[in-house]
């Protein structure tokens, strides 16, 4: 599919398998970590693709961009629904994200 489409980076989801990209020769995995006090998966996909998104724009590294997309990911499970009314949230992973690059 990617050679038919000439698509340099492919990723897809796993669940709670975690996800994994398709970067030229490259093949990476990341493990989704255990959700403790899983609420719902509703808004995960959403979750995983905002990061997605972000983690392109902001240039990271895939491997980068799969471990903090599925970790966003899996937080988002712990709670009811497809969004968080808690901003602390996103503030949160905001700033770890800004001082970890």
């Amino acid at each position: 599919l990617r050679d038919r489409l000439e698509i340099e980076t492919m990723v897809v989801t796993l669940g709670a398998d975690g996800a994994m990209a398709f970067h030229g020769d490259d093949i990476y995995r990341q493990n989704a970590p255990t959700v403790v006090e899983a609420e719902d998966s509703v808004g995960a996909g959403d979750a995983f693709t905002a990061v997605l998104a972000l983690g392109l724009h902001e240039v990271w590294s895939v491997p980068m961009i799969l471990h903090r997309a599925v970790e966003f990911a899996a937080e988002l499970c712990r709670v009811r629904g497809a969004t968080v009314q808690d901003r602390e949230l996103y503030t949160r992973y905001s700033r770890r994200w800004s001082l970890a690059d």
